[in-house]
């Protein structure tokens, strides 16, 4: 259900896009509501944080939290496994709290004790630094959750010290690699934490990086992404359809949420370039939800594709995480 909010979403956000006189209207209001590029930095984190609210329940796992270091006591932070990777639960776990810490409906909204553990669990991750065999753990899993953990604490009564702060994105950087050096849905995967980081540093110049790689994927080519006849490839020639083609069509939808009523907005200009991307969006999208909704896979028109590599077809794609 989840995934057909985010198509819906992202197929009206184009229909509107293509109509002259909305397009118009809504850059008149646009340069109007947001005279400064800070103003949309802090647009596009306030957009982050609503996409991602919630109210989490913590109880369980603050018994396990060892104050004097700032790590948890059922967590091996020397694993460093390819999948289930065991270490990135303590930066779930210090999400949670930063969310039980700023929404004013939990039990724990503005407590000082929980402030001080996600302060204290940061700075024994930082000095940690665990690191897993699976890269998409490092470059992507970890680096956005710990940018949407930063982002909801700039809303919190006391914020991360700036030093924390400035060092964790600094590493993120350093890192949580460079989408221009990827394609497909890792490519998006990447350019969100980009996202986040950028609006948190008010790095504009980065921001434009990001969101010109985010959007990027969605077009036609013969290599890793969106085929010609509908279908998507990545890890080669594999056919991920419900998987990857999933994942990149959310991570595209996400972006264009939050940039819609700002000045980095996808253009009417910017659709039109990505060849045809209306119909690329309706084909791949019409497939998957066939399949999803009736249970009737539809047959791709190139089976040589299939029968030259033998790719693994994966038309209903679940969890991505560790993949590799």
């Amino acid at each position: 259900m989840k995934f057909n909010y985010h198509i819906i979403i992202l197929l009206l956000l184009i229909v509107r896009l293509f109509t002259p006189s909305t397009a118009k209207a809504s850059q008149n209001y646009i340069n109007n509501l947001y005279p400064s590029d800070n103003d949309e930095f802090e647009t596009l984190m306030e957009k982050i944080r609503k996409d991602f609210a919630q109210n989490p329940l913590i109880d369980e796992f603050l018994h396990k939290y060892d104050t004097a270091k700032g790590c948890f006591t059922d967590v091996d932070y020397s694993r460093r496994d390819r999948t289930n990777w065991e270490p990135l639960t303590h930066i779930d776990r210090l999400y949670d709290f930063a969310f039980a810490y700023t929404n004013p409906q939990n039990t724990y909204y503005q407590n000082e004790d929980i402030y001080n553990k996600i302060v204290k669990g940061l700075e024994y991750w930082y000095e940690r630094n665990p690191n897993c065999n699976n890269w998409w753990y490092n470059q992507i899993a970890e680096p956005q959750k710990i940018g949407i953990l930063l982002i909801q604490m700039r809303v919190g009564k006391k914020q991360i010290p700036a030093e924390l702060e400035t060092k964790t994105l600094q590493r993120i950087r350093k890192e949580g690699g460079d989408p221009v050096k990827w394609t497909g849905a890792n490519r998006t995967d990447i350019a969100l934490h980009w996202i986040y980081r950028s609006c948190l540093e008010k790095n504009e110049a980065d921001l434009e990086t990001a969101l010109a790689n985010a959007y990027s994927p969605i077009e036609y080519t013969v290599k890793e992404g969106f085929q010609h006849d509908n279908s998507y490839f990545q890890h080669g020639v594999q056919l991920y359809i419900g998987g990857y083609g999933d994942e990149i069509l959310k991570g595209t939808t996400q972006v264009a949420m939050y940039t819609q009523g700002t000045k980095y907005a996808l253009s009417t200009e910017k659709i039109q370039k990505q060849v045809h991307a209306p119909n690329l969006l309706s084909g791949h999208t019409r497939k998957i939800y066939a399949f999803r909704c009736t249970g009737q896979r539809h047959k791709p028109e190139r089976y040589h594709r299939q029968k030259r590599h033998r790719p693994i077809c994966r038309t209903y794609g679940g969890s991505r995480s560790g993949t590799y």
